[in-house]
């Protein structure tokens, strides 16, 4: 157990050998708890309380916590063990007995320090300024102003120090890829924006898993990550496993972007200087695979990654990009661009295709992909499984009474005839290349 006088944990140096960790490599300053680099660790913490916490190194004052703010300093300390091998314990500080992490609030400190891991008593100390809020109200500067100095505690340094893992340019100098930098966007001047992260970002979790392991059980069932239109977020989606799903619930077009490291603007405008205003807020964090994404009622934009990704556009003219994969790209209503990608690729018409909307598909391949046609808007379509081979003709018209989806070589597009050869009009669906080889065989009914 640590004392005043001393840390237990040991502090372990690895500055000859630096895990390779890209850019987010200047975040670390060359030591962490425990053992190895990659190898996880337990550490316990405290809050002063003045009237027996002694310090051997100060004689900054103390003031206490109240239970408010300790709750800040557990939701701070949550966001790190979440994505990390790191454990946290808590004990009641005494005299002679303390946490090798100590929490501070001092009227003497401007702002935050927290101090790198070591053995001397003062590793891993976090002292916070008396007029900071570090309650875990979300994206107040206090929360983050005390994720910033756990990260210090615990092995990681700001990006544009020098020394260990190196500066890092402007670019990274950023929150959206570290809570450990100062400013919202890398521009070389100071700047502050109105709402902050509210977990580690990117190059944070790439650093601290290089230190302490990955938390293979966060987020490792099927979660649903749900974003509203009006709220604001800033954030790295972890998550360890299972069958995953971010959706948006509004009616401003957004990005969602699977791909991990990109972004996501799925956050209501954080100002970040006069005028200026950033959206794209959310990323995939490293090794986090998500296999669905649902957009809202405006334009999105929908990017998979190399999984087998689901995309539904819904409501409004929608963009979606399969990216590698064997994928299913729903359009929903609206004119849609669907982009299979890479993969043996399914386009899914489910809204009704005499309603006027055309969905350009950019890239159909006749030899992997497939067009599926749901049987509750398609009704002429009553067989569930391959079409027919009567019910699909090539040329500008039916020819027969059951001659149901037609292919024009000459435009490209896709309709639909609901009585093939009658009286009735066919409406165009989808538009495709044209002269493609196309069959029933690109064709299921669902």
């Amino acid at each position: 157990m640590a004392t005043p006088k001393r840390n237990t944990v040991p502090a372990t140096f690895y500055g000859d050998a630096f895990p390779a960790i890209g850019k987010a490599k200047t975040l670390l300053n060359g030591v962490k708890w425990g053992g190895d680099v990659g190898k996880g660790v337990t550490l316990t913490w405290s809050v002063a309380r003045p009237e027996v916490s002694k310090y051997v190194y100060t004689k900054r004052a103390v003031e206490t916590y109240n239970e408010t703010e300790v709750a800040g300093i557990k939701n701070a300390l949550k966001q790190w063990s979440d994505v990390s091998g790191l454990k946290f314990s808590q004990v009641t500080e005494t005299s002679s007995k303390v946490g090798e992490l100590r929490f501070v609030k001092s009227p003497d400190i401007s702002g935050g320090y927290g101090y790198y891991p070591s053995s001397n008593p003062s590793g891993g100390d976090v002292w916070i300024s008396s007029t900071s809020d570090v309650s875990a109200a979300a994206g107040i500067h206090g929360a983050k102003l005390i994720m910033h100095e756990i990260g210090h505690a615990l092995g990681l340094k700001h990006p544009t120090d020098k020394g260990g893992g190196g500066k890092s340019g402007l670019q990274h100098d950023s929150l959206l890829y570290t809570v450990m930098a100062y400013n919202a966007v890398g521009t070389g001047e100071s700047n502050r924006p109105d709402f902050y992260p509210t977990t580690p970002m990117y190059n944070d979790l790439l650093a601290i898993q290089a230190l302490y392991g990955r938390n293979a059980k966060h987020n490792a069932g099927n979660t649903t990550y749900v974003f509203e239109e009006g709220q604001k977020y800033w954030q790295t989606i972890d998550d360890a496993g299972g069958n995953d799903t971010i959706k948006y619930v509004g009616t401003v077009g957004v990005t969602i972007d699977l791909r991990e490291g990109k972004f996501s603007s799925l956050s209501a405008p954080i100002e970040w200087a006069m005028g200026q205003y950033l959206t794209a807020t959310v990323s995939i964090g490293p090794k986090t695979v998500i296999e669905k994404a649902i957009g809202g009622d405006g334009n999105d934009v929908l990017i998979g990654n190399s999984a087998k990704n689901t995309l539904y556009g819904g409501l409004g003219d929608d963009t979606l990009n399969g990216g590698a994969g064997d994928d299913k790209l729903y359009g929903g209503w609206g004119s849609d661009v669907l982009t299979g990608g890479a993969g043996k690729d399914a386009f899914v018409f489910d809204t009704d295709p005499t309603n006027g909307d055309i969905d350009r598909i950019t890239d159909f391949n006749v030899k992997d992909d497939t067009i599926w046609l749901s049987r509750t808007v398609f009704t002429a379509l009553t067989k569930k499984g391959d079409l027919a081979k009567s019910f699909f003709k090539v040329g500008s018209a039916a020819a027969d009474g059951n001659d149901f989806i037609i292919y024009d070589k000459k435009t490209g597009l896709v309709s639909y005839d609901p009585d093939g050869s009658g009286p009735g009009e066919a409406f165009a669906f989808a538009q495709l290349k044209k002269g493609l080889a196309l069959t029933h065989k690109d064709f299921l009914v669902i």
